[in-house]
């Protein structure tokens, strides 16, 4: 699975310096917007002894999400973000509480919900990672289609310096700060006409892709005939059989019932999806440092408990597609499978290269490129 990424590789090597460090930058006028919101919900109790614990101020944080609250049964990333929150008012004592507006009630787009973070409407959200592309490219490496060979390899570019690459340009663009990556799983295609396991069983099908442009010419590469069609017209469009394939996470294979109207599920693994655990710059830097503190780790709790929810619902969710209640046909392909829908797609890279520069490109790779050999090794 990585001769062909290894060509990309530039004869330097991998001499990666991250100069910019996370928590820089925000501007004066969302500072402003922001400390006020935080301001007015917080009450000092004490002037004594700045800084113990005993004198902190109360706070609530408000965090706005578009899953509904029940979601976590299915929805991994929703686990991770309730331990988070749990462990906040746990380790101040219940005087920082984030509290959560579940099922979008804040509001759903991405203007809704990271612009309401940058004009002080609230403080936090939980927001998928292919929502923010109008904003920043600063997740573009979680839109390069099989970038990532196994959720070891994701999960470790997350911990290590990729994470740190992806939240420093975040924050840059847009003054908010990625406290946490909530792990969905990989994206796998589904369809009517047969099992896709091949590039060549893609030419000509009809599939529905998201907007993300890095998509599109991924499969438009393969010769798919792609559609994008939002997703709440999904399962219609399937049905009247206006496409005749789509991909997304098993989770959302389930919970849509889309194994309805969808016989074959072939695990082509080829994208990620990640759920950002976020705040505004602003807000995080009004608070005291104890505060920043628990968020931070808060943040390793979302991301420890967030993995082990996924290996655990998508053994589930398998075993649930595959049972008689949804009837669908499941297969794994094999390692030169995958390899042959890698090679297929790195052409369609260079509109990535592009769009984001190819030395950023090529910092990108580098890192993911060291990572799988140390798997390897």
């Amino acid at each position: 699975m990585k001769k062909s990424r290894r060509k990309l590789v530039s004869v330097i090597g991998i001499l990666i310096c991250l100069c910019m460090v996370i928590g820089c930058g925000s501007t004066a006028d969302s500072t402003t917007a922001n400390q006020t919101t935080v301001e007015s919900t917080a009450t000092t109790s004490g002037t004594d002894n700045a800084g113990a614990s005993s004198e902190l101020p109360e706070i609530v944080l408000r965090l706005s999400t578009n899953t509904n609250e029940n979601d976590d049964k299915t929805n991994a990333a929703m686990v991770g973000l309730k331990a988070a929150v749990a462990y906040v008012e746990k380790a101040t004592e219940g005087k920082l509480k984030i509290e959560v507006y579940w099922g979008g009630v804040l509001g759903t787009s991405a203007d809704d919900v990271l612009g309401g973070l940058q004009n002080g409407s609230f403080e936090m959200c939980g927001f998928a990672h292919g929502n923010w592309g109008e904003y920043t490219d600063g997740l573009v490496p979680f839109n390069i289609p099989y970038l990532f060979t196994s959720q070891e390899a994701l999960s470790l570019f997350i911990d290590g310096e990729g994470g740190k690459l992806v939240c420093n340009k975040v924050l840059a663009d847009t003054g908010l700060r990625i406290l946490a990556f909530g792990e969905y799983g990989f994206r796998n295609m589904t369809s009517n006409t047969g099992i896709i396991k091949s590039p060549d069983d893609l030419k000509g099908v009809k599939i529905r892709t998201m907007t993300d442009p890095y998509q599109i010419a991924a499969f438009e590469q393969m010769g798919a005939a792609v559609t994008p069609i939002a997703w709440s017209e999904l399962f219609s469009v399937l049905q009247q059989g206006v496409v005749d394939a789509q991909e997304n996470p098993l989770a959302n294979i389930y919970t849509s019932k889309l194994y309805e109207v969808q016989k074959y599920l072939a695990f082509t693994k080829h994208n990620v999806s990640i759920n950002t655990f976020t705040i505004s710059e602003s807000v995080y830097q009004s608070l005291p440092q104890e505060y920043q503190k628990v968020l931070d780790e808060a943040g390793v709790v979302n991301q420890e408990a967030c993995r082990k929810a996924l290996t655990e619902q998508e053994e589930d969710l398998r075993a649930r597609l595959e049972s008689d209640e949804c009837g669908m046909i499941l297969y794994d392909l094999t390692d030169e499978e995958l390899q042959a829908f890698q090679d297929a797609v790195i052409p369609s890279w260079d509109v990535i290269k592009k769009d984001i520069g190819e030395e950023r490109f090529q910092e990108i790779i580098d890192i993911v490129t060291a990572i799988d050999t140390s798997l390897e090794n």
